[in-house]
Order: structure tokens, then sequence, then C-alpha cells
């Protein structure tokens, strides 16, 4: 069974056993140790089976694109946006809010400007923020 420290080969250079291929290679080709709070410990995958790991592994969706197709699924429907004034669909204003309406009923309010105008207004109030206290 190979071990998380690497032994010493033939002619004094450290080897250790790719737990992958199980190859003895020597330990430049493992990524190097991390820190443990009891020892340190190499990778058991050397680098090229890591990437091959890596390349067939499926890339999953981020957590944002996660949120983005299900409030399309759940909020249909379309926007105009205020500032750029393009029709963009729902999902792109953000999660709404509920707010009370009159007679006790409970609506969802989205955003009037879309996420990428959002985010464009924040970065320049922020810039105008920092310059002004300079």
């Amino acid at each position: 069974m190979p071990t998380s420290e690497p032994a010493a080969g033939g002619d004094g250079e450290a080897m250790r056993v790719c737990t992958a291929c199980g190859q003895e290679k020597p330990i430049e080709a493992f990524f190097s140790p991390y820190l443990d709070k009891r020892r340190r410990k190499w990778k058991g995958a050397c680098k090229v089976c890591s990437a091959k790991g890596q390349a067939t592994r499926p890339k999953e969706p981020s957590k944002y694109e996660l949120a983005r197709e299900r409030r399309l699924r759940d909020y249909p429907g379309s926007k105009v946006c205020t500032d750029c004034g393009e029709e963009k669909p729902l999902a792109d204003f953000g999660q709404p809010s509920r707010r009370d309406k009159a007679g006790g009923r409970i609506g969802l309010v989205f955003s009037p400007r879309c996420l990428a105008c959002q985010s464009k207004a924040t970065m320049a109030r922020q810039a105008r923020k920092v310059e002004g206290a300079a």
C-alpha cells in the first residue's frame, strides 16, 4: 500500500507510487505537499493522472448558472430594462423581492435594471466613492 511519505530511490532521488496509474515516479511528478496538523501529506495521484482526471470530469454548472436556470423556470416572462432599454427574460433581473401591495396581497417586484446594468451602476458608484475619498 502506498504511503503519503516519499521513499528514496536507488540514485538518492525521492520516489513515490502514483495511486491512479500505479507507476513509481520521481517526487517532482507530484503536486507539492500540503500541511496537515500532524504530518505533511503528498497528493496521491501524479500531475499527469490528475490532469487526465480533470479533463474527463464533466464541467458542472456554477451556482450562478443554476440560480439563473431556477429563476427562468420559476418566473417566466420578460421585462424591459430601464438603463439599456432591451427586453430580457425576468431571470436577468435577479431574485425578486416580496413587497406588500394594497389590500394585503403580496407581489413579486423585480429590479428595474437588468443584472448587467446593475453591476455597471454599482461599479461606477464605487469608483465615484473612491475618487471622492482620495
